[in-house]
């Protein structure tokens, strides 16, 4: 149900003309006799319309108090808009071979991708600082514990996907790194840093992630592995140490960072005659199961990214020590609980204030730090990118002339960030040894924030769940909020290890990760974003599952006639358009029966010709719907996508 509501007052400017036109004989009986010109022309007239005009700005300005009214309890309660989330995506930094000693990326380098739609520039800032390996990555090997393949030109995106320890591992099974040395170096140059970072790309379509238990300690995984070194010709392998471990010995994409060695000589290997470094991932015990690691693509010298800019001691003015005092920042929106603020005490030393979501009144139960005359605290509205001070009573108002300085924030987010592959490649600044930058899959997960309007709307859901879930419809809403997931579900009372039986008590969130891949791969690091704020939320009975609905491929194949006038390329081509918004698993709801005739009636139009449709083919998962009539049923977690569709057009003719 709307949330805004009716006006109170809907009557145009001419109606309230017409009505005051009207009950000029029914007010001014003595006027009504000599008053019989209501041209336009007329004195009279003239005054109805400037009193209708000014009667429709009151209107207008009536009608926008409910909804204002509205949109301030919601503020007092602590309902908030949601902000802008940044898009991440991964960066590969290449550098110059045997140019410099110990490269470095250092955190928040910037590094530019083309301007949004509508022009504003996108730009993204590194996660973390990186190491970069000096020398280039020239053969990728692999060992099943019998033999050597070279899967080099399997190592790039759009190649397919390999399996580093073959498709069935054994003790022994290893993964072949060979760096090529450098024709010429400069003094002091190393191959390798201290810490090298490694990024394993899933391929995409991979099988989805086995469903997390929310409240659960993250996964250990059940294979062993050991990272080596070949120190140089004739000599034993050296172990080097892992300090992170992402992807579970290879079962999950994700980084790896690692110890890099110290010494170390070119060698040959295999039927690799010209010397190369080489470093190797050997499995020690394949407990694997049935999730056979299989990689897109390895790349070393990545790094994680964010569409978000980092701004360092940015002066907002000086109080003026009135009560409710608003500064903005230069740069907006900004990115939540990024706001460094100081304002200088009265002896002009700076002092941190903090950020509150409300001004409250002070009490026994309200912290002095908090809330009171002495409390130096403020709101922020990160969309807006303003700071408001206290009133005096229930906040601190900074002493009149004090400088305000927001010593950092970071700003940046929406959709305009989510960018194709090879989209972000232009460095902001110059880094000695490095050559080139580019992100080897598209930017995902940026959303522009959430509107006033859209707010308002799920005001009622919010206003009953109260950072809570208890109900289908809670669950479902605390989902969405987490960036990155474009479509929630709830089944309460779905257990992922007992699928046919009913468990009291067990909830099972279905989450579709934003992605350009149909059908889109959830990510388990998604699955455990949001059973984090779902294990917050849930009461202490409830037991929480978070996984991926299952994707149902449908195939349609058919013969379209169509008039001899029209255009046979214009008509196949809107009978895909139709059919593929028809099979769109963005809007198709869970558990939706697929029913032909609903399938015949998309690829029919009067518009484009197209008469009648013949032969109809329709292929789920590999499987012909033998009826045209009977529905395809569809479990409740699954939801539909398009696969192959293969039309023909025909003329069409009377029989």
């Amino acid at each position: 149900m709307p949330i805004a509501p009716p006006p109170l007052e809907a009557r145009t400017f001419d109606e309230l003309v017409a009505e005051a036109r009207r009950r000029i004989a029914r007010h001014t009986p003595e006027l009504s006799l000599g008053w019989t010109d209501h041209n336009e022309s007329d004195p009279g007239i003239t005054l109805v319309q400037l009193f209708a005009w000014l009667a429709q700005i009151t209107q207008e300005r009536v009608n926008q108090l409910p909804e204002r009214t509205y949109r301030a309890l919601l503020d007092l309660l602590g309902m908030r808009v949601r902000p802008a989330t940044p898009a991440e995506a991964d960066l590969v930094f290449e550098p110059i071979p045997g140019a410099g000693r110990d490269l470095a990326v250092p955190r928040g380098t910037r590094v530019g991708a083309p301007p949004a739609a509508d022009g504003s520039p996108v730009v993204f800032e590194t996660a973390a600082a990186l190491d970069v390996v000096g020398a280039e990555l020239k053969h990728v090997l692999t060992y099943d514990g019998t033999t050597f393949h070279d899967v080099t030109a399997l190592n790039q995106p759009d190649e397919g996907s390999l399996h580093p320890f073959g498709e069935r591992p054994e003790a022994g099974a290893a993964v072949y790194f060979g760096f090529a040395v450098p024709s010429s170096t400069e003094p002091g140059w190393r191959p390798f840093p201290g810490r090298l970072s490694l990024r394993a790309f899933d391929p995409e379509g991979r099988e989805a992630p086995a469903p997390v238990a929310c409240g659960s300690a993250p996964e250990v995984p059940r294979a062993e592995m050991a990272w080596e070194y070949l120190p140089g010709p004739g000599r034993p392998w050296e172990a080097l140490s892992v300090f992170t471990d992402e992807t579970r010995a290879l079962e999950v994409g994700g980084y790896l960072t690692l110890q890099g060695p110290r010494e170390i000589e070119p060698a040959p290997l295999w039927a690799i005659d010209q010397p190369h470094y080489w470093l190797r991932l050997r499995v020690d015990r394949p407990d694997y199961g049935e999730r056979v690691p299989r990689v897109a693509f390895f790349r070393f010298n990545a790094v994680r990214a964010r569409h978000e800019v980092t701004v360092r001691e940015e002066r907002l003015g000086a109080s003026d020590g009135s009560p409710g005092q608003v500064m903005r920042m230069r740069w907006a929106p900004l990115v939540p609980d990024s706001l460094a603020l100081e304002v200088a005490d009265e002896g002009g030393a700076p002092r941190p204030w903090s950020a509150v979501p409300l001004f409250r009144d002070p009490g026994p139960d309200v912290p002095a730090v908090e809330a009171g005359p002495e409390a130096r605290v403020y709101r922020v509205d990160p969309e807006s990118g303003t700071v408001t001070f206290g009133d005096g009573r229930r906040a601190a108002i900074p002493p009149a002339g004090s400088a305000v300085v927001a010593r950092s924030y970071r700003y940046g987010g929406g959709s305009g960030g989510n960018v194709e592959a090879e989209q972000i490649a232009t460095l902001q600044s110059t880094l000695p040894g490095i050559r080139g930058v580019t992100n080897p899959r598209p930017a995902v997960g940026g959303l522009n924030a959430q509107t006033a309007e859209e707010a308002a709307q799920g005001a009622p859901q919010w206003l009953r769940r109260r950072e809570r879930a208890v109900t289908a419809a809670d669950f479902e809403a605390a989902a969405r909020e987490i960036g990155g997931v474009v479509r929630a579900m709830a089944l309460p009372g779905a257990h992922p290890d007992y699928p046919e039986v009913r468990v009291p008590g067990a909830v099972t969130v279905l989450v579709v990760q934003d992605s350009r891949e149909t059908p889109p791969a959830t990510s388990e690091a998604l699955l455990r974003r949001v059973c984090a704020s779902l294990q917050e939320q849930r009461t202490l009975t409830t037991e929480v599952y978070v996984r991926s609905p299952r994707f149902v491929r449908v195939d349609v194949s058919a013969e379209l006639r169509v008039d001899p006038e029209a255009s046979m390329g214009a008509a196949q081509e809107g009978a895909r358009k139709r059919l593929e918004a028809l099979l769109d698993y963005r809007r198709w709801r869970f558990g939706q029966d697929l029913h032909p005739i609903n399938v015949q009636s998309r690829l029919l139009s009067d518009e484009d010709g197209v008469r009648t449709v013949e032969r109809l083919r329709i292929h789920v998962d590999g499987r012909l719907h033998g009826s045209a009539t009977a529905p395809v049923r569809l479990p409740a977690d699954a939801l539909v996508y398009a696969g192959r569709i293969d039309l023909a057009a025909l003329p069409y003719t009377e029989e």
